[in-house]
């Protein structure tokens, strides 16, 4: 007999089927979780007390004049609409900045800064310095080269009326990515409005929208998405 019952893969269900999974984990005295990922990440929890500044890609193709696909793979992008919405002017016919960062360039950017993917942590948190006025100690050869990278960045940041940061985290196991990336770009939304879109590469719209149905539900129900005791 099992002395303590989790209830989870919810991301996948039916509305009507995680109502049931949520009384039947009643039913247990079970703990219930939205299977989500970053409910699923070790500090889940650090990124939701940071508090994420996102917006659909429907915000982007209307107000971003500059957009940053920050360490995107071509296939999270070939499976979205970013791809197609970032090829346009603005509605008022303003030209788009789009800049690629990371291993890989992408056909819709403009431009491209090469980094490697172990160094996303890094580059955010370096990059947030940078905007800060912050001094980056240069004693480190493969830190100075990131925050070169960076300042290129800040410059066209800084340039920018509003900038969208396109993000995938499928291969952000740890959720500290995501963590860096929300407070940068909290940060940045204090200057300008600034946003990010995150994608995953390996989700349908049909799945993501389930996945944020689940987790909806259980926070109506016991305050918080993720393995909660009942």
């Amino acid at each position: 007999m099992s002395r303590r019952v989790l209830v989870t893969g919810l991301a996948d269900a039916s509305p009507d089927a995680i109502r049931a999974a949520c009384d039947i984990a009643e039913q247990l005295g079970a703990a219930i979780d939205a299977g989500s990922p970053d409910t699923a990440r070790p500090i889940g929890p650090i990124v939701v007390r940071a508090g994420a500044v996102t917006a659909d890609p429907e915000e982007l193709r209307d107000r971003a004049d500059l957009v940053i696909l920050w360490f995107c793979s071509p296939d999270s992008l070939g499976r979205s609409q970013i791809a197609d919405l970032v090829r346009h002017s603005l509605p008022d016919g303003t030209a788009r900045t789009v800049i690629a960062v990371g291993p890989e360039p992408i056909a819709s950017a403009g431009s491209h800064l090469p980094l490697p993917t172990e160094t996303a942590v890094d580059a955010t948190r370096l990059l947030h310095a940078v905007l800060l006025e912050h001094d980056v100690p240069q004693a480190n050869p493969a830190a100075a080269a990131v925050a070169d990278t960076c300042r290129d960045l800040a410059r066209a940041i800084r340039d920018a009326s509003c900038v969208a940061v396109v993000t995938c985290d499928d291969s952000d196991i740890t959720g500290l990515t995501a963590w860096a990336t929300s407070l940068l770009v909290r940060s940045m939304a204090h200057a300008r409005p600034a946003f990010a879109v995150p994608l995953s590469a390996s989700s349908t719209e049909k799945t993501l929208a389930r996945a944020a149905d689940a987790a909806a539900m259980l926070t109506w129900r016991y305050g918080a998405a993720g393995a909660i005791a009942r």
